[in-house]
């Protein structure tokens, strides 16, 4: 399986991910693939009017997921698209099952950061606590 680095989709990069014609978890070269792939896409079109939208230079889009842990602390944030050109973006795959592991990766890394920052919280009011008694 391939590592995927987190924001996938950057301001200066190409729309969509992967840029090579494979699946970005198993790797299966999308161009023996004729009619069959799985796509997900989103974006921000700009309004013209009450009825119409377009794709416009002037816009970015962006993905992202993140966790708000309230009073217990662990905020943490996964930006899967950065800054996309147009606004739009598409991500590839081959299968359900590579789609799946897509969204279990990027919530598995949500995880982990949410992890680090609650014990960098815990960490911090320990020093707080001690420089009081100190």
């Amino acid at each position: 399986m391939n590592k995927i680095k987190f924001p996938i989709i950057k301001k200066k990069g190409k729309p969509f991910y992967p840029t090579e014609n494979k699946c970005p978890i198993c790797g299966f070269n999308r161009t023996t693939l004729i009619t069959e792939f799985i796509v997900l896409n989103g974006g921000a079109l700009k309004i013209i009017d009450k009825d119409h939208s377009i794709m416009s230079d002037d816009m970015e889009g962006f993905l992202s997921l993140t966790y708000h842990g309230g009073e217990l602390g662990g905020d943490a944030s996964v930006e899967i698209v950065e800054y996309s050109q147009n606004g739009q973006f598409d991500i590839y795959f081959c299968s359900f099952e590579c789609l799946q592991t897509f969204f279990n990766r990027i919530v598995e890394e949500l995880k982990q950061k949410m992890e680090i920052d609650i014990l960098m919280k815990k960490k911090h009011e320990i020093n707080i606590h001690h420089r009081k008694r100190g």
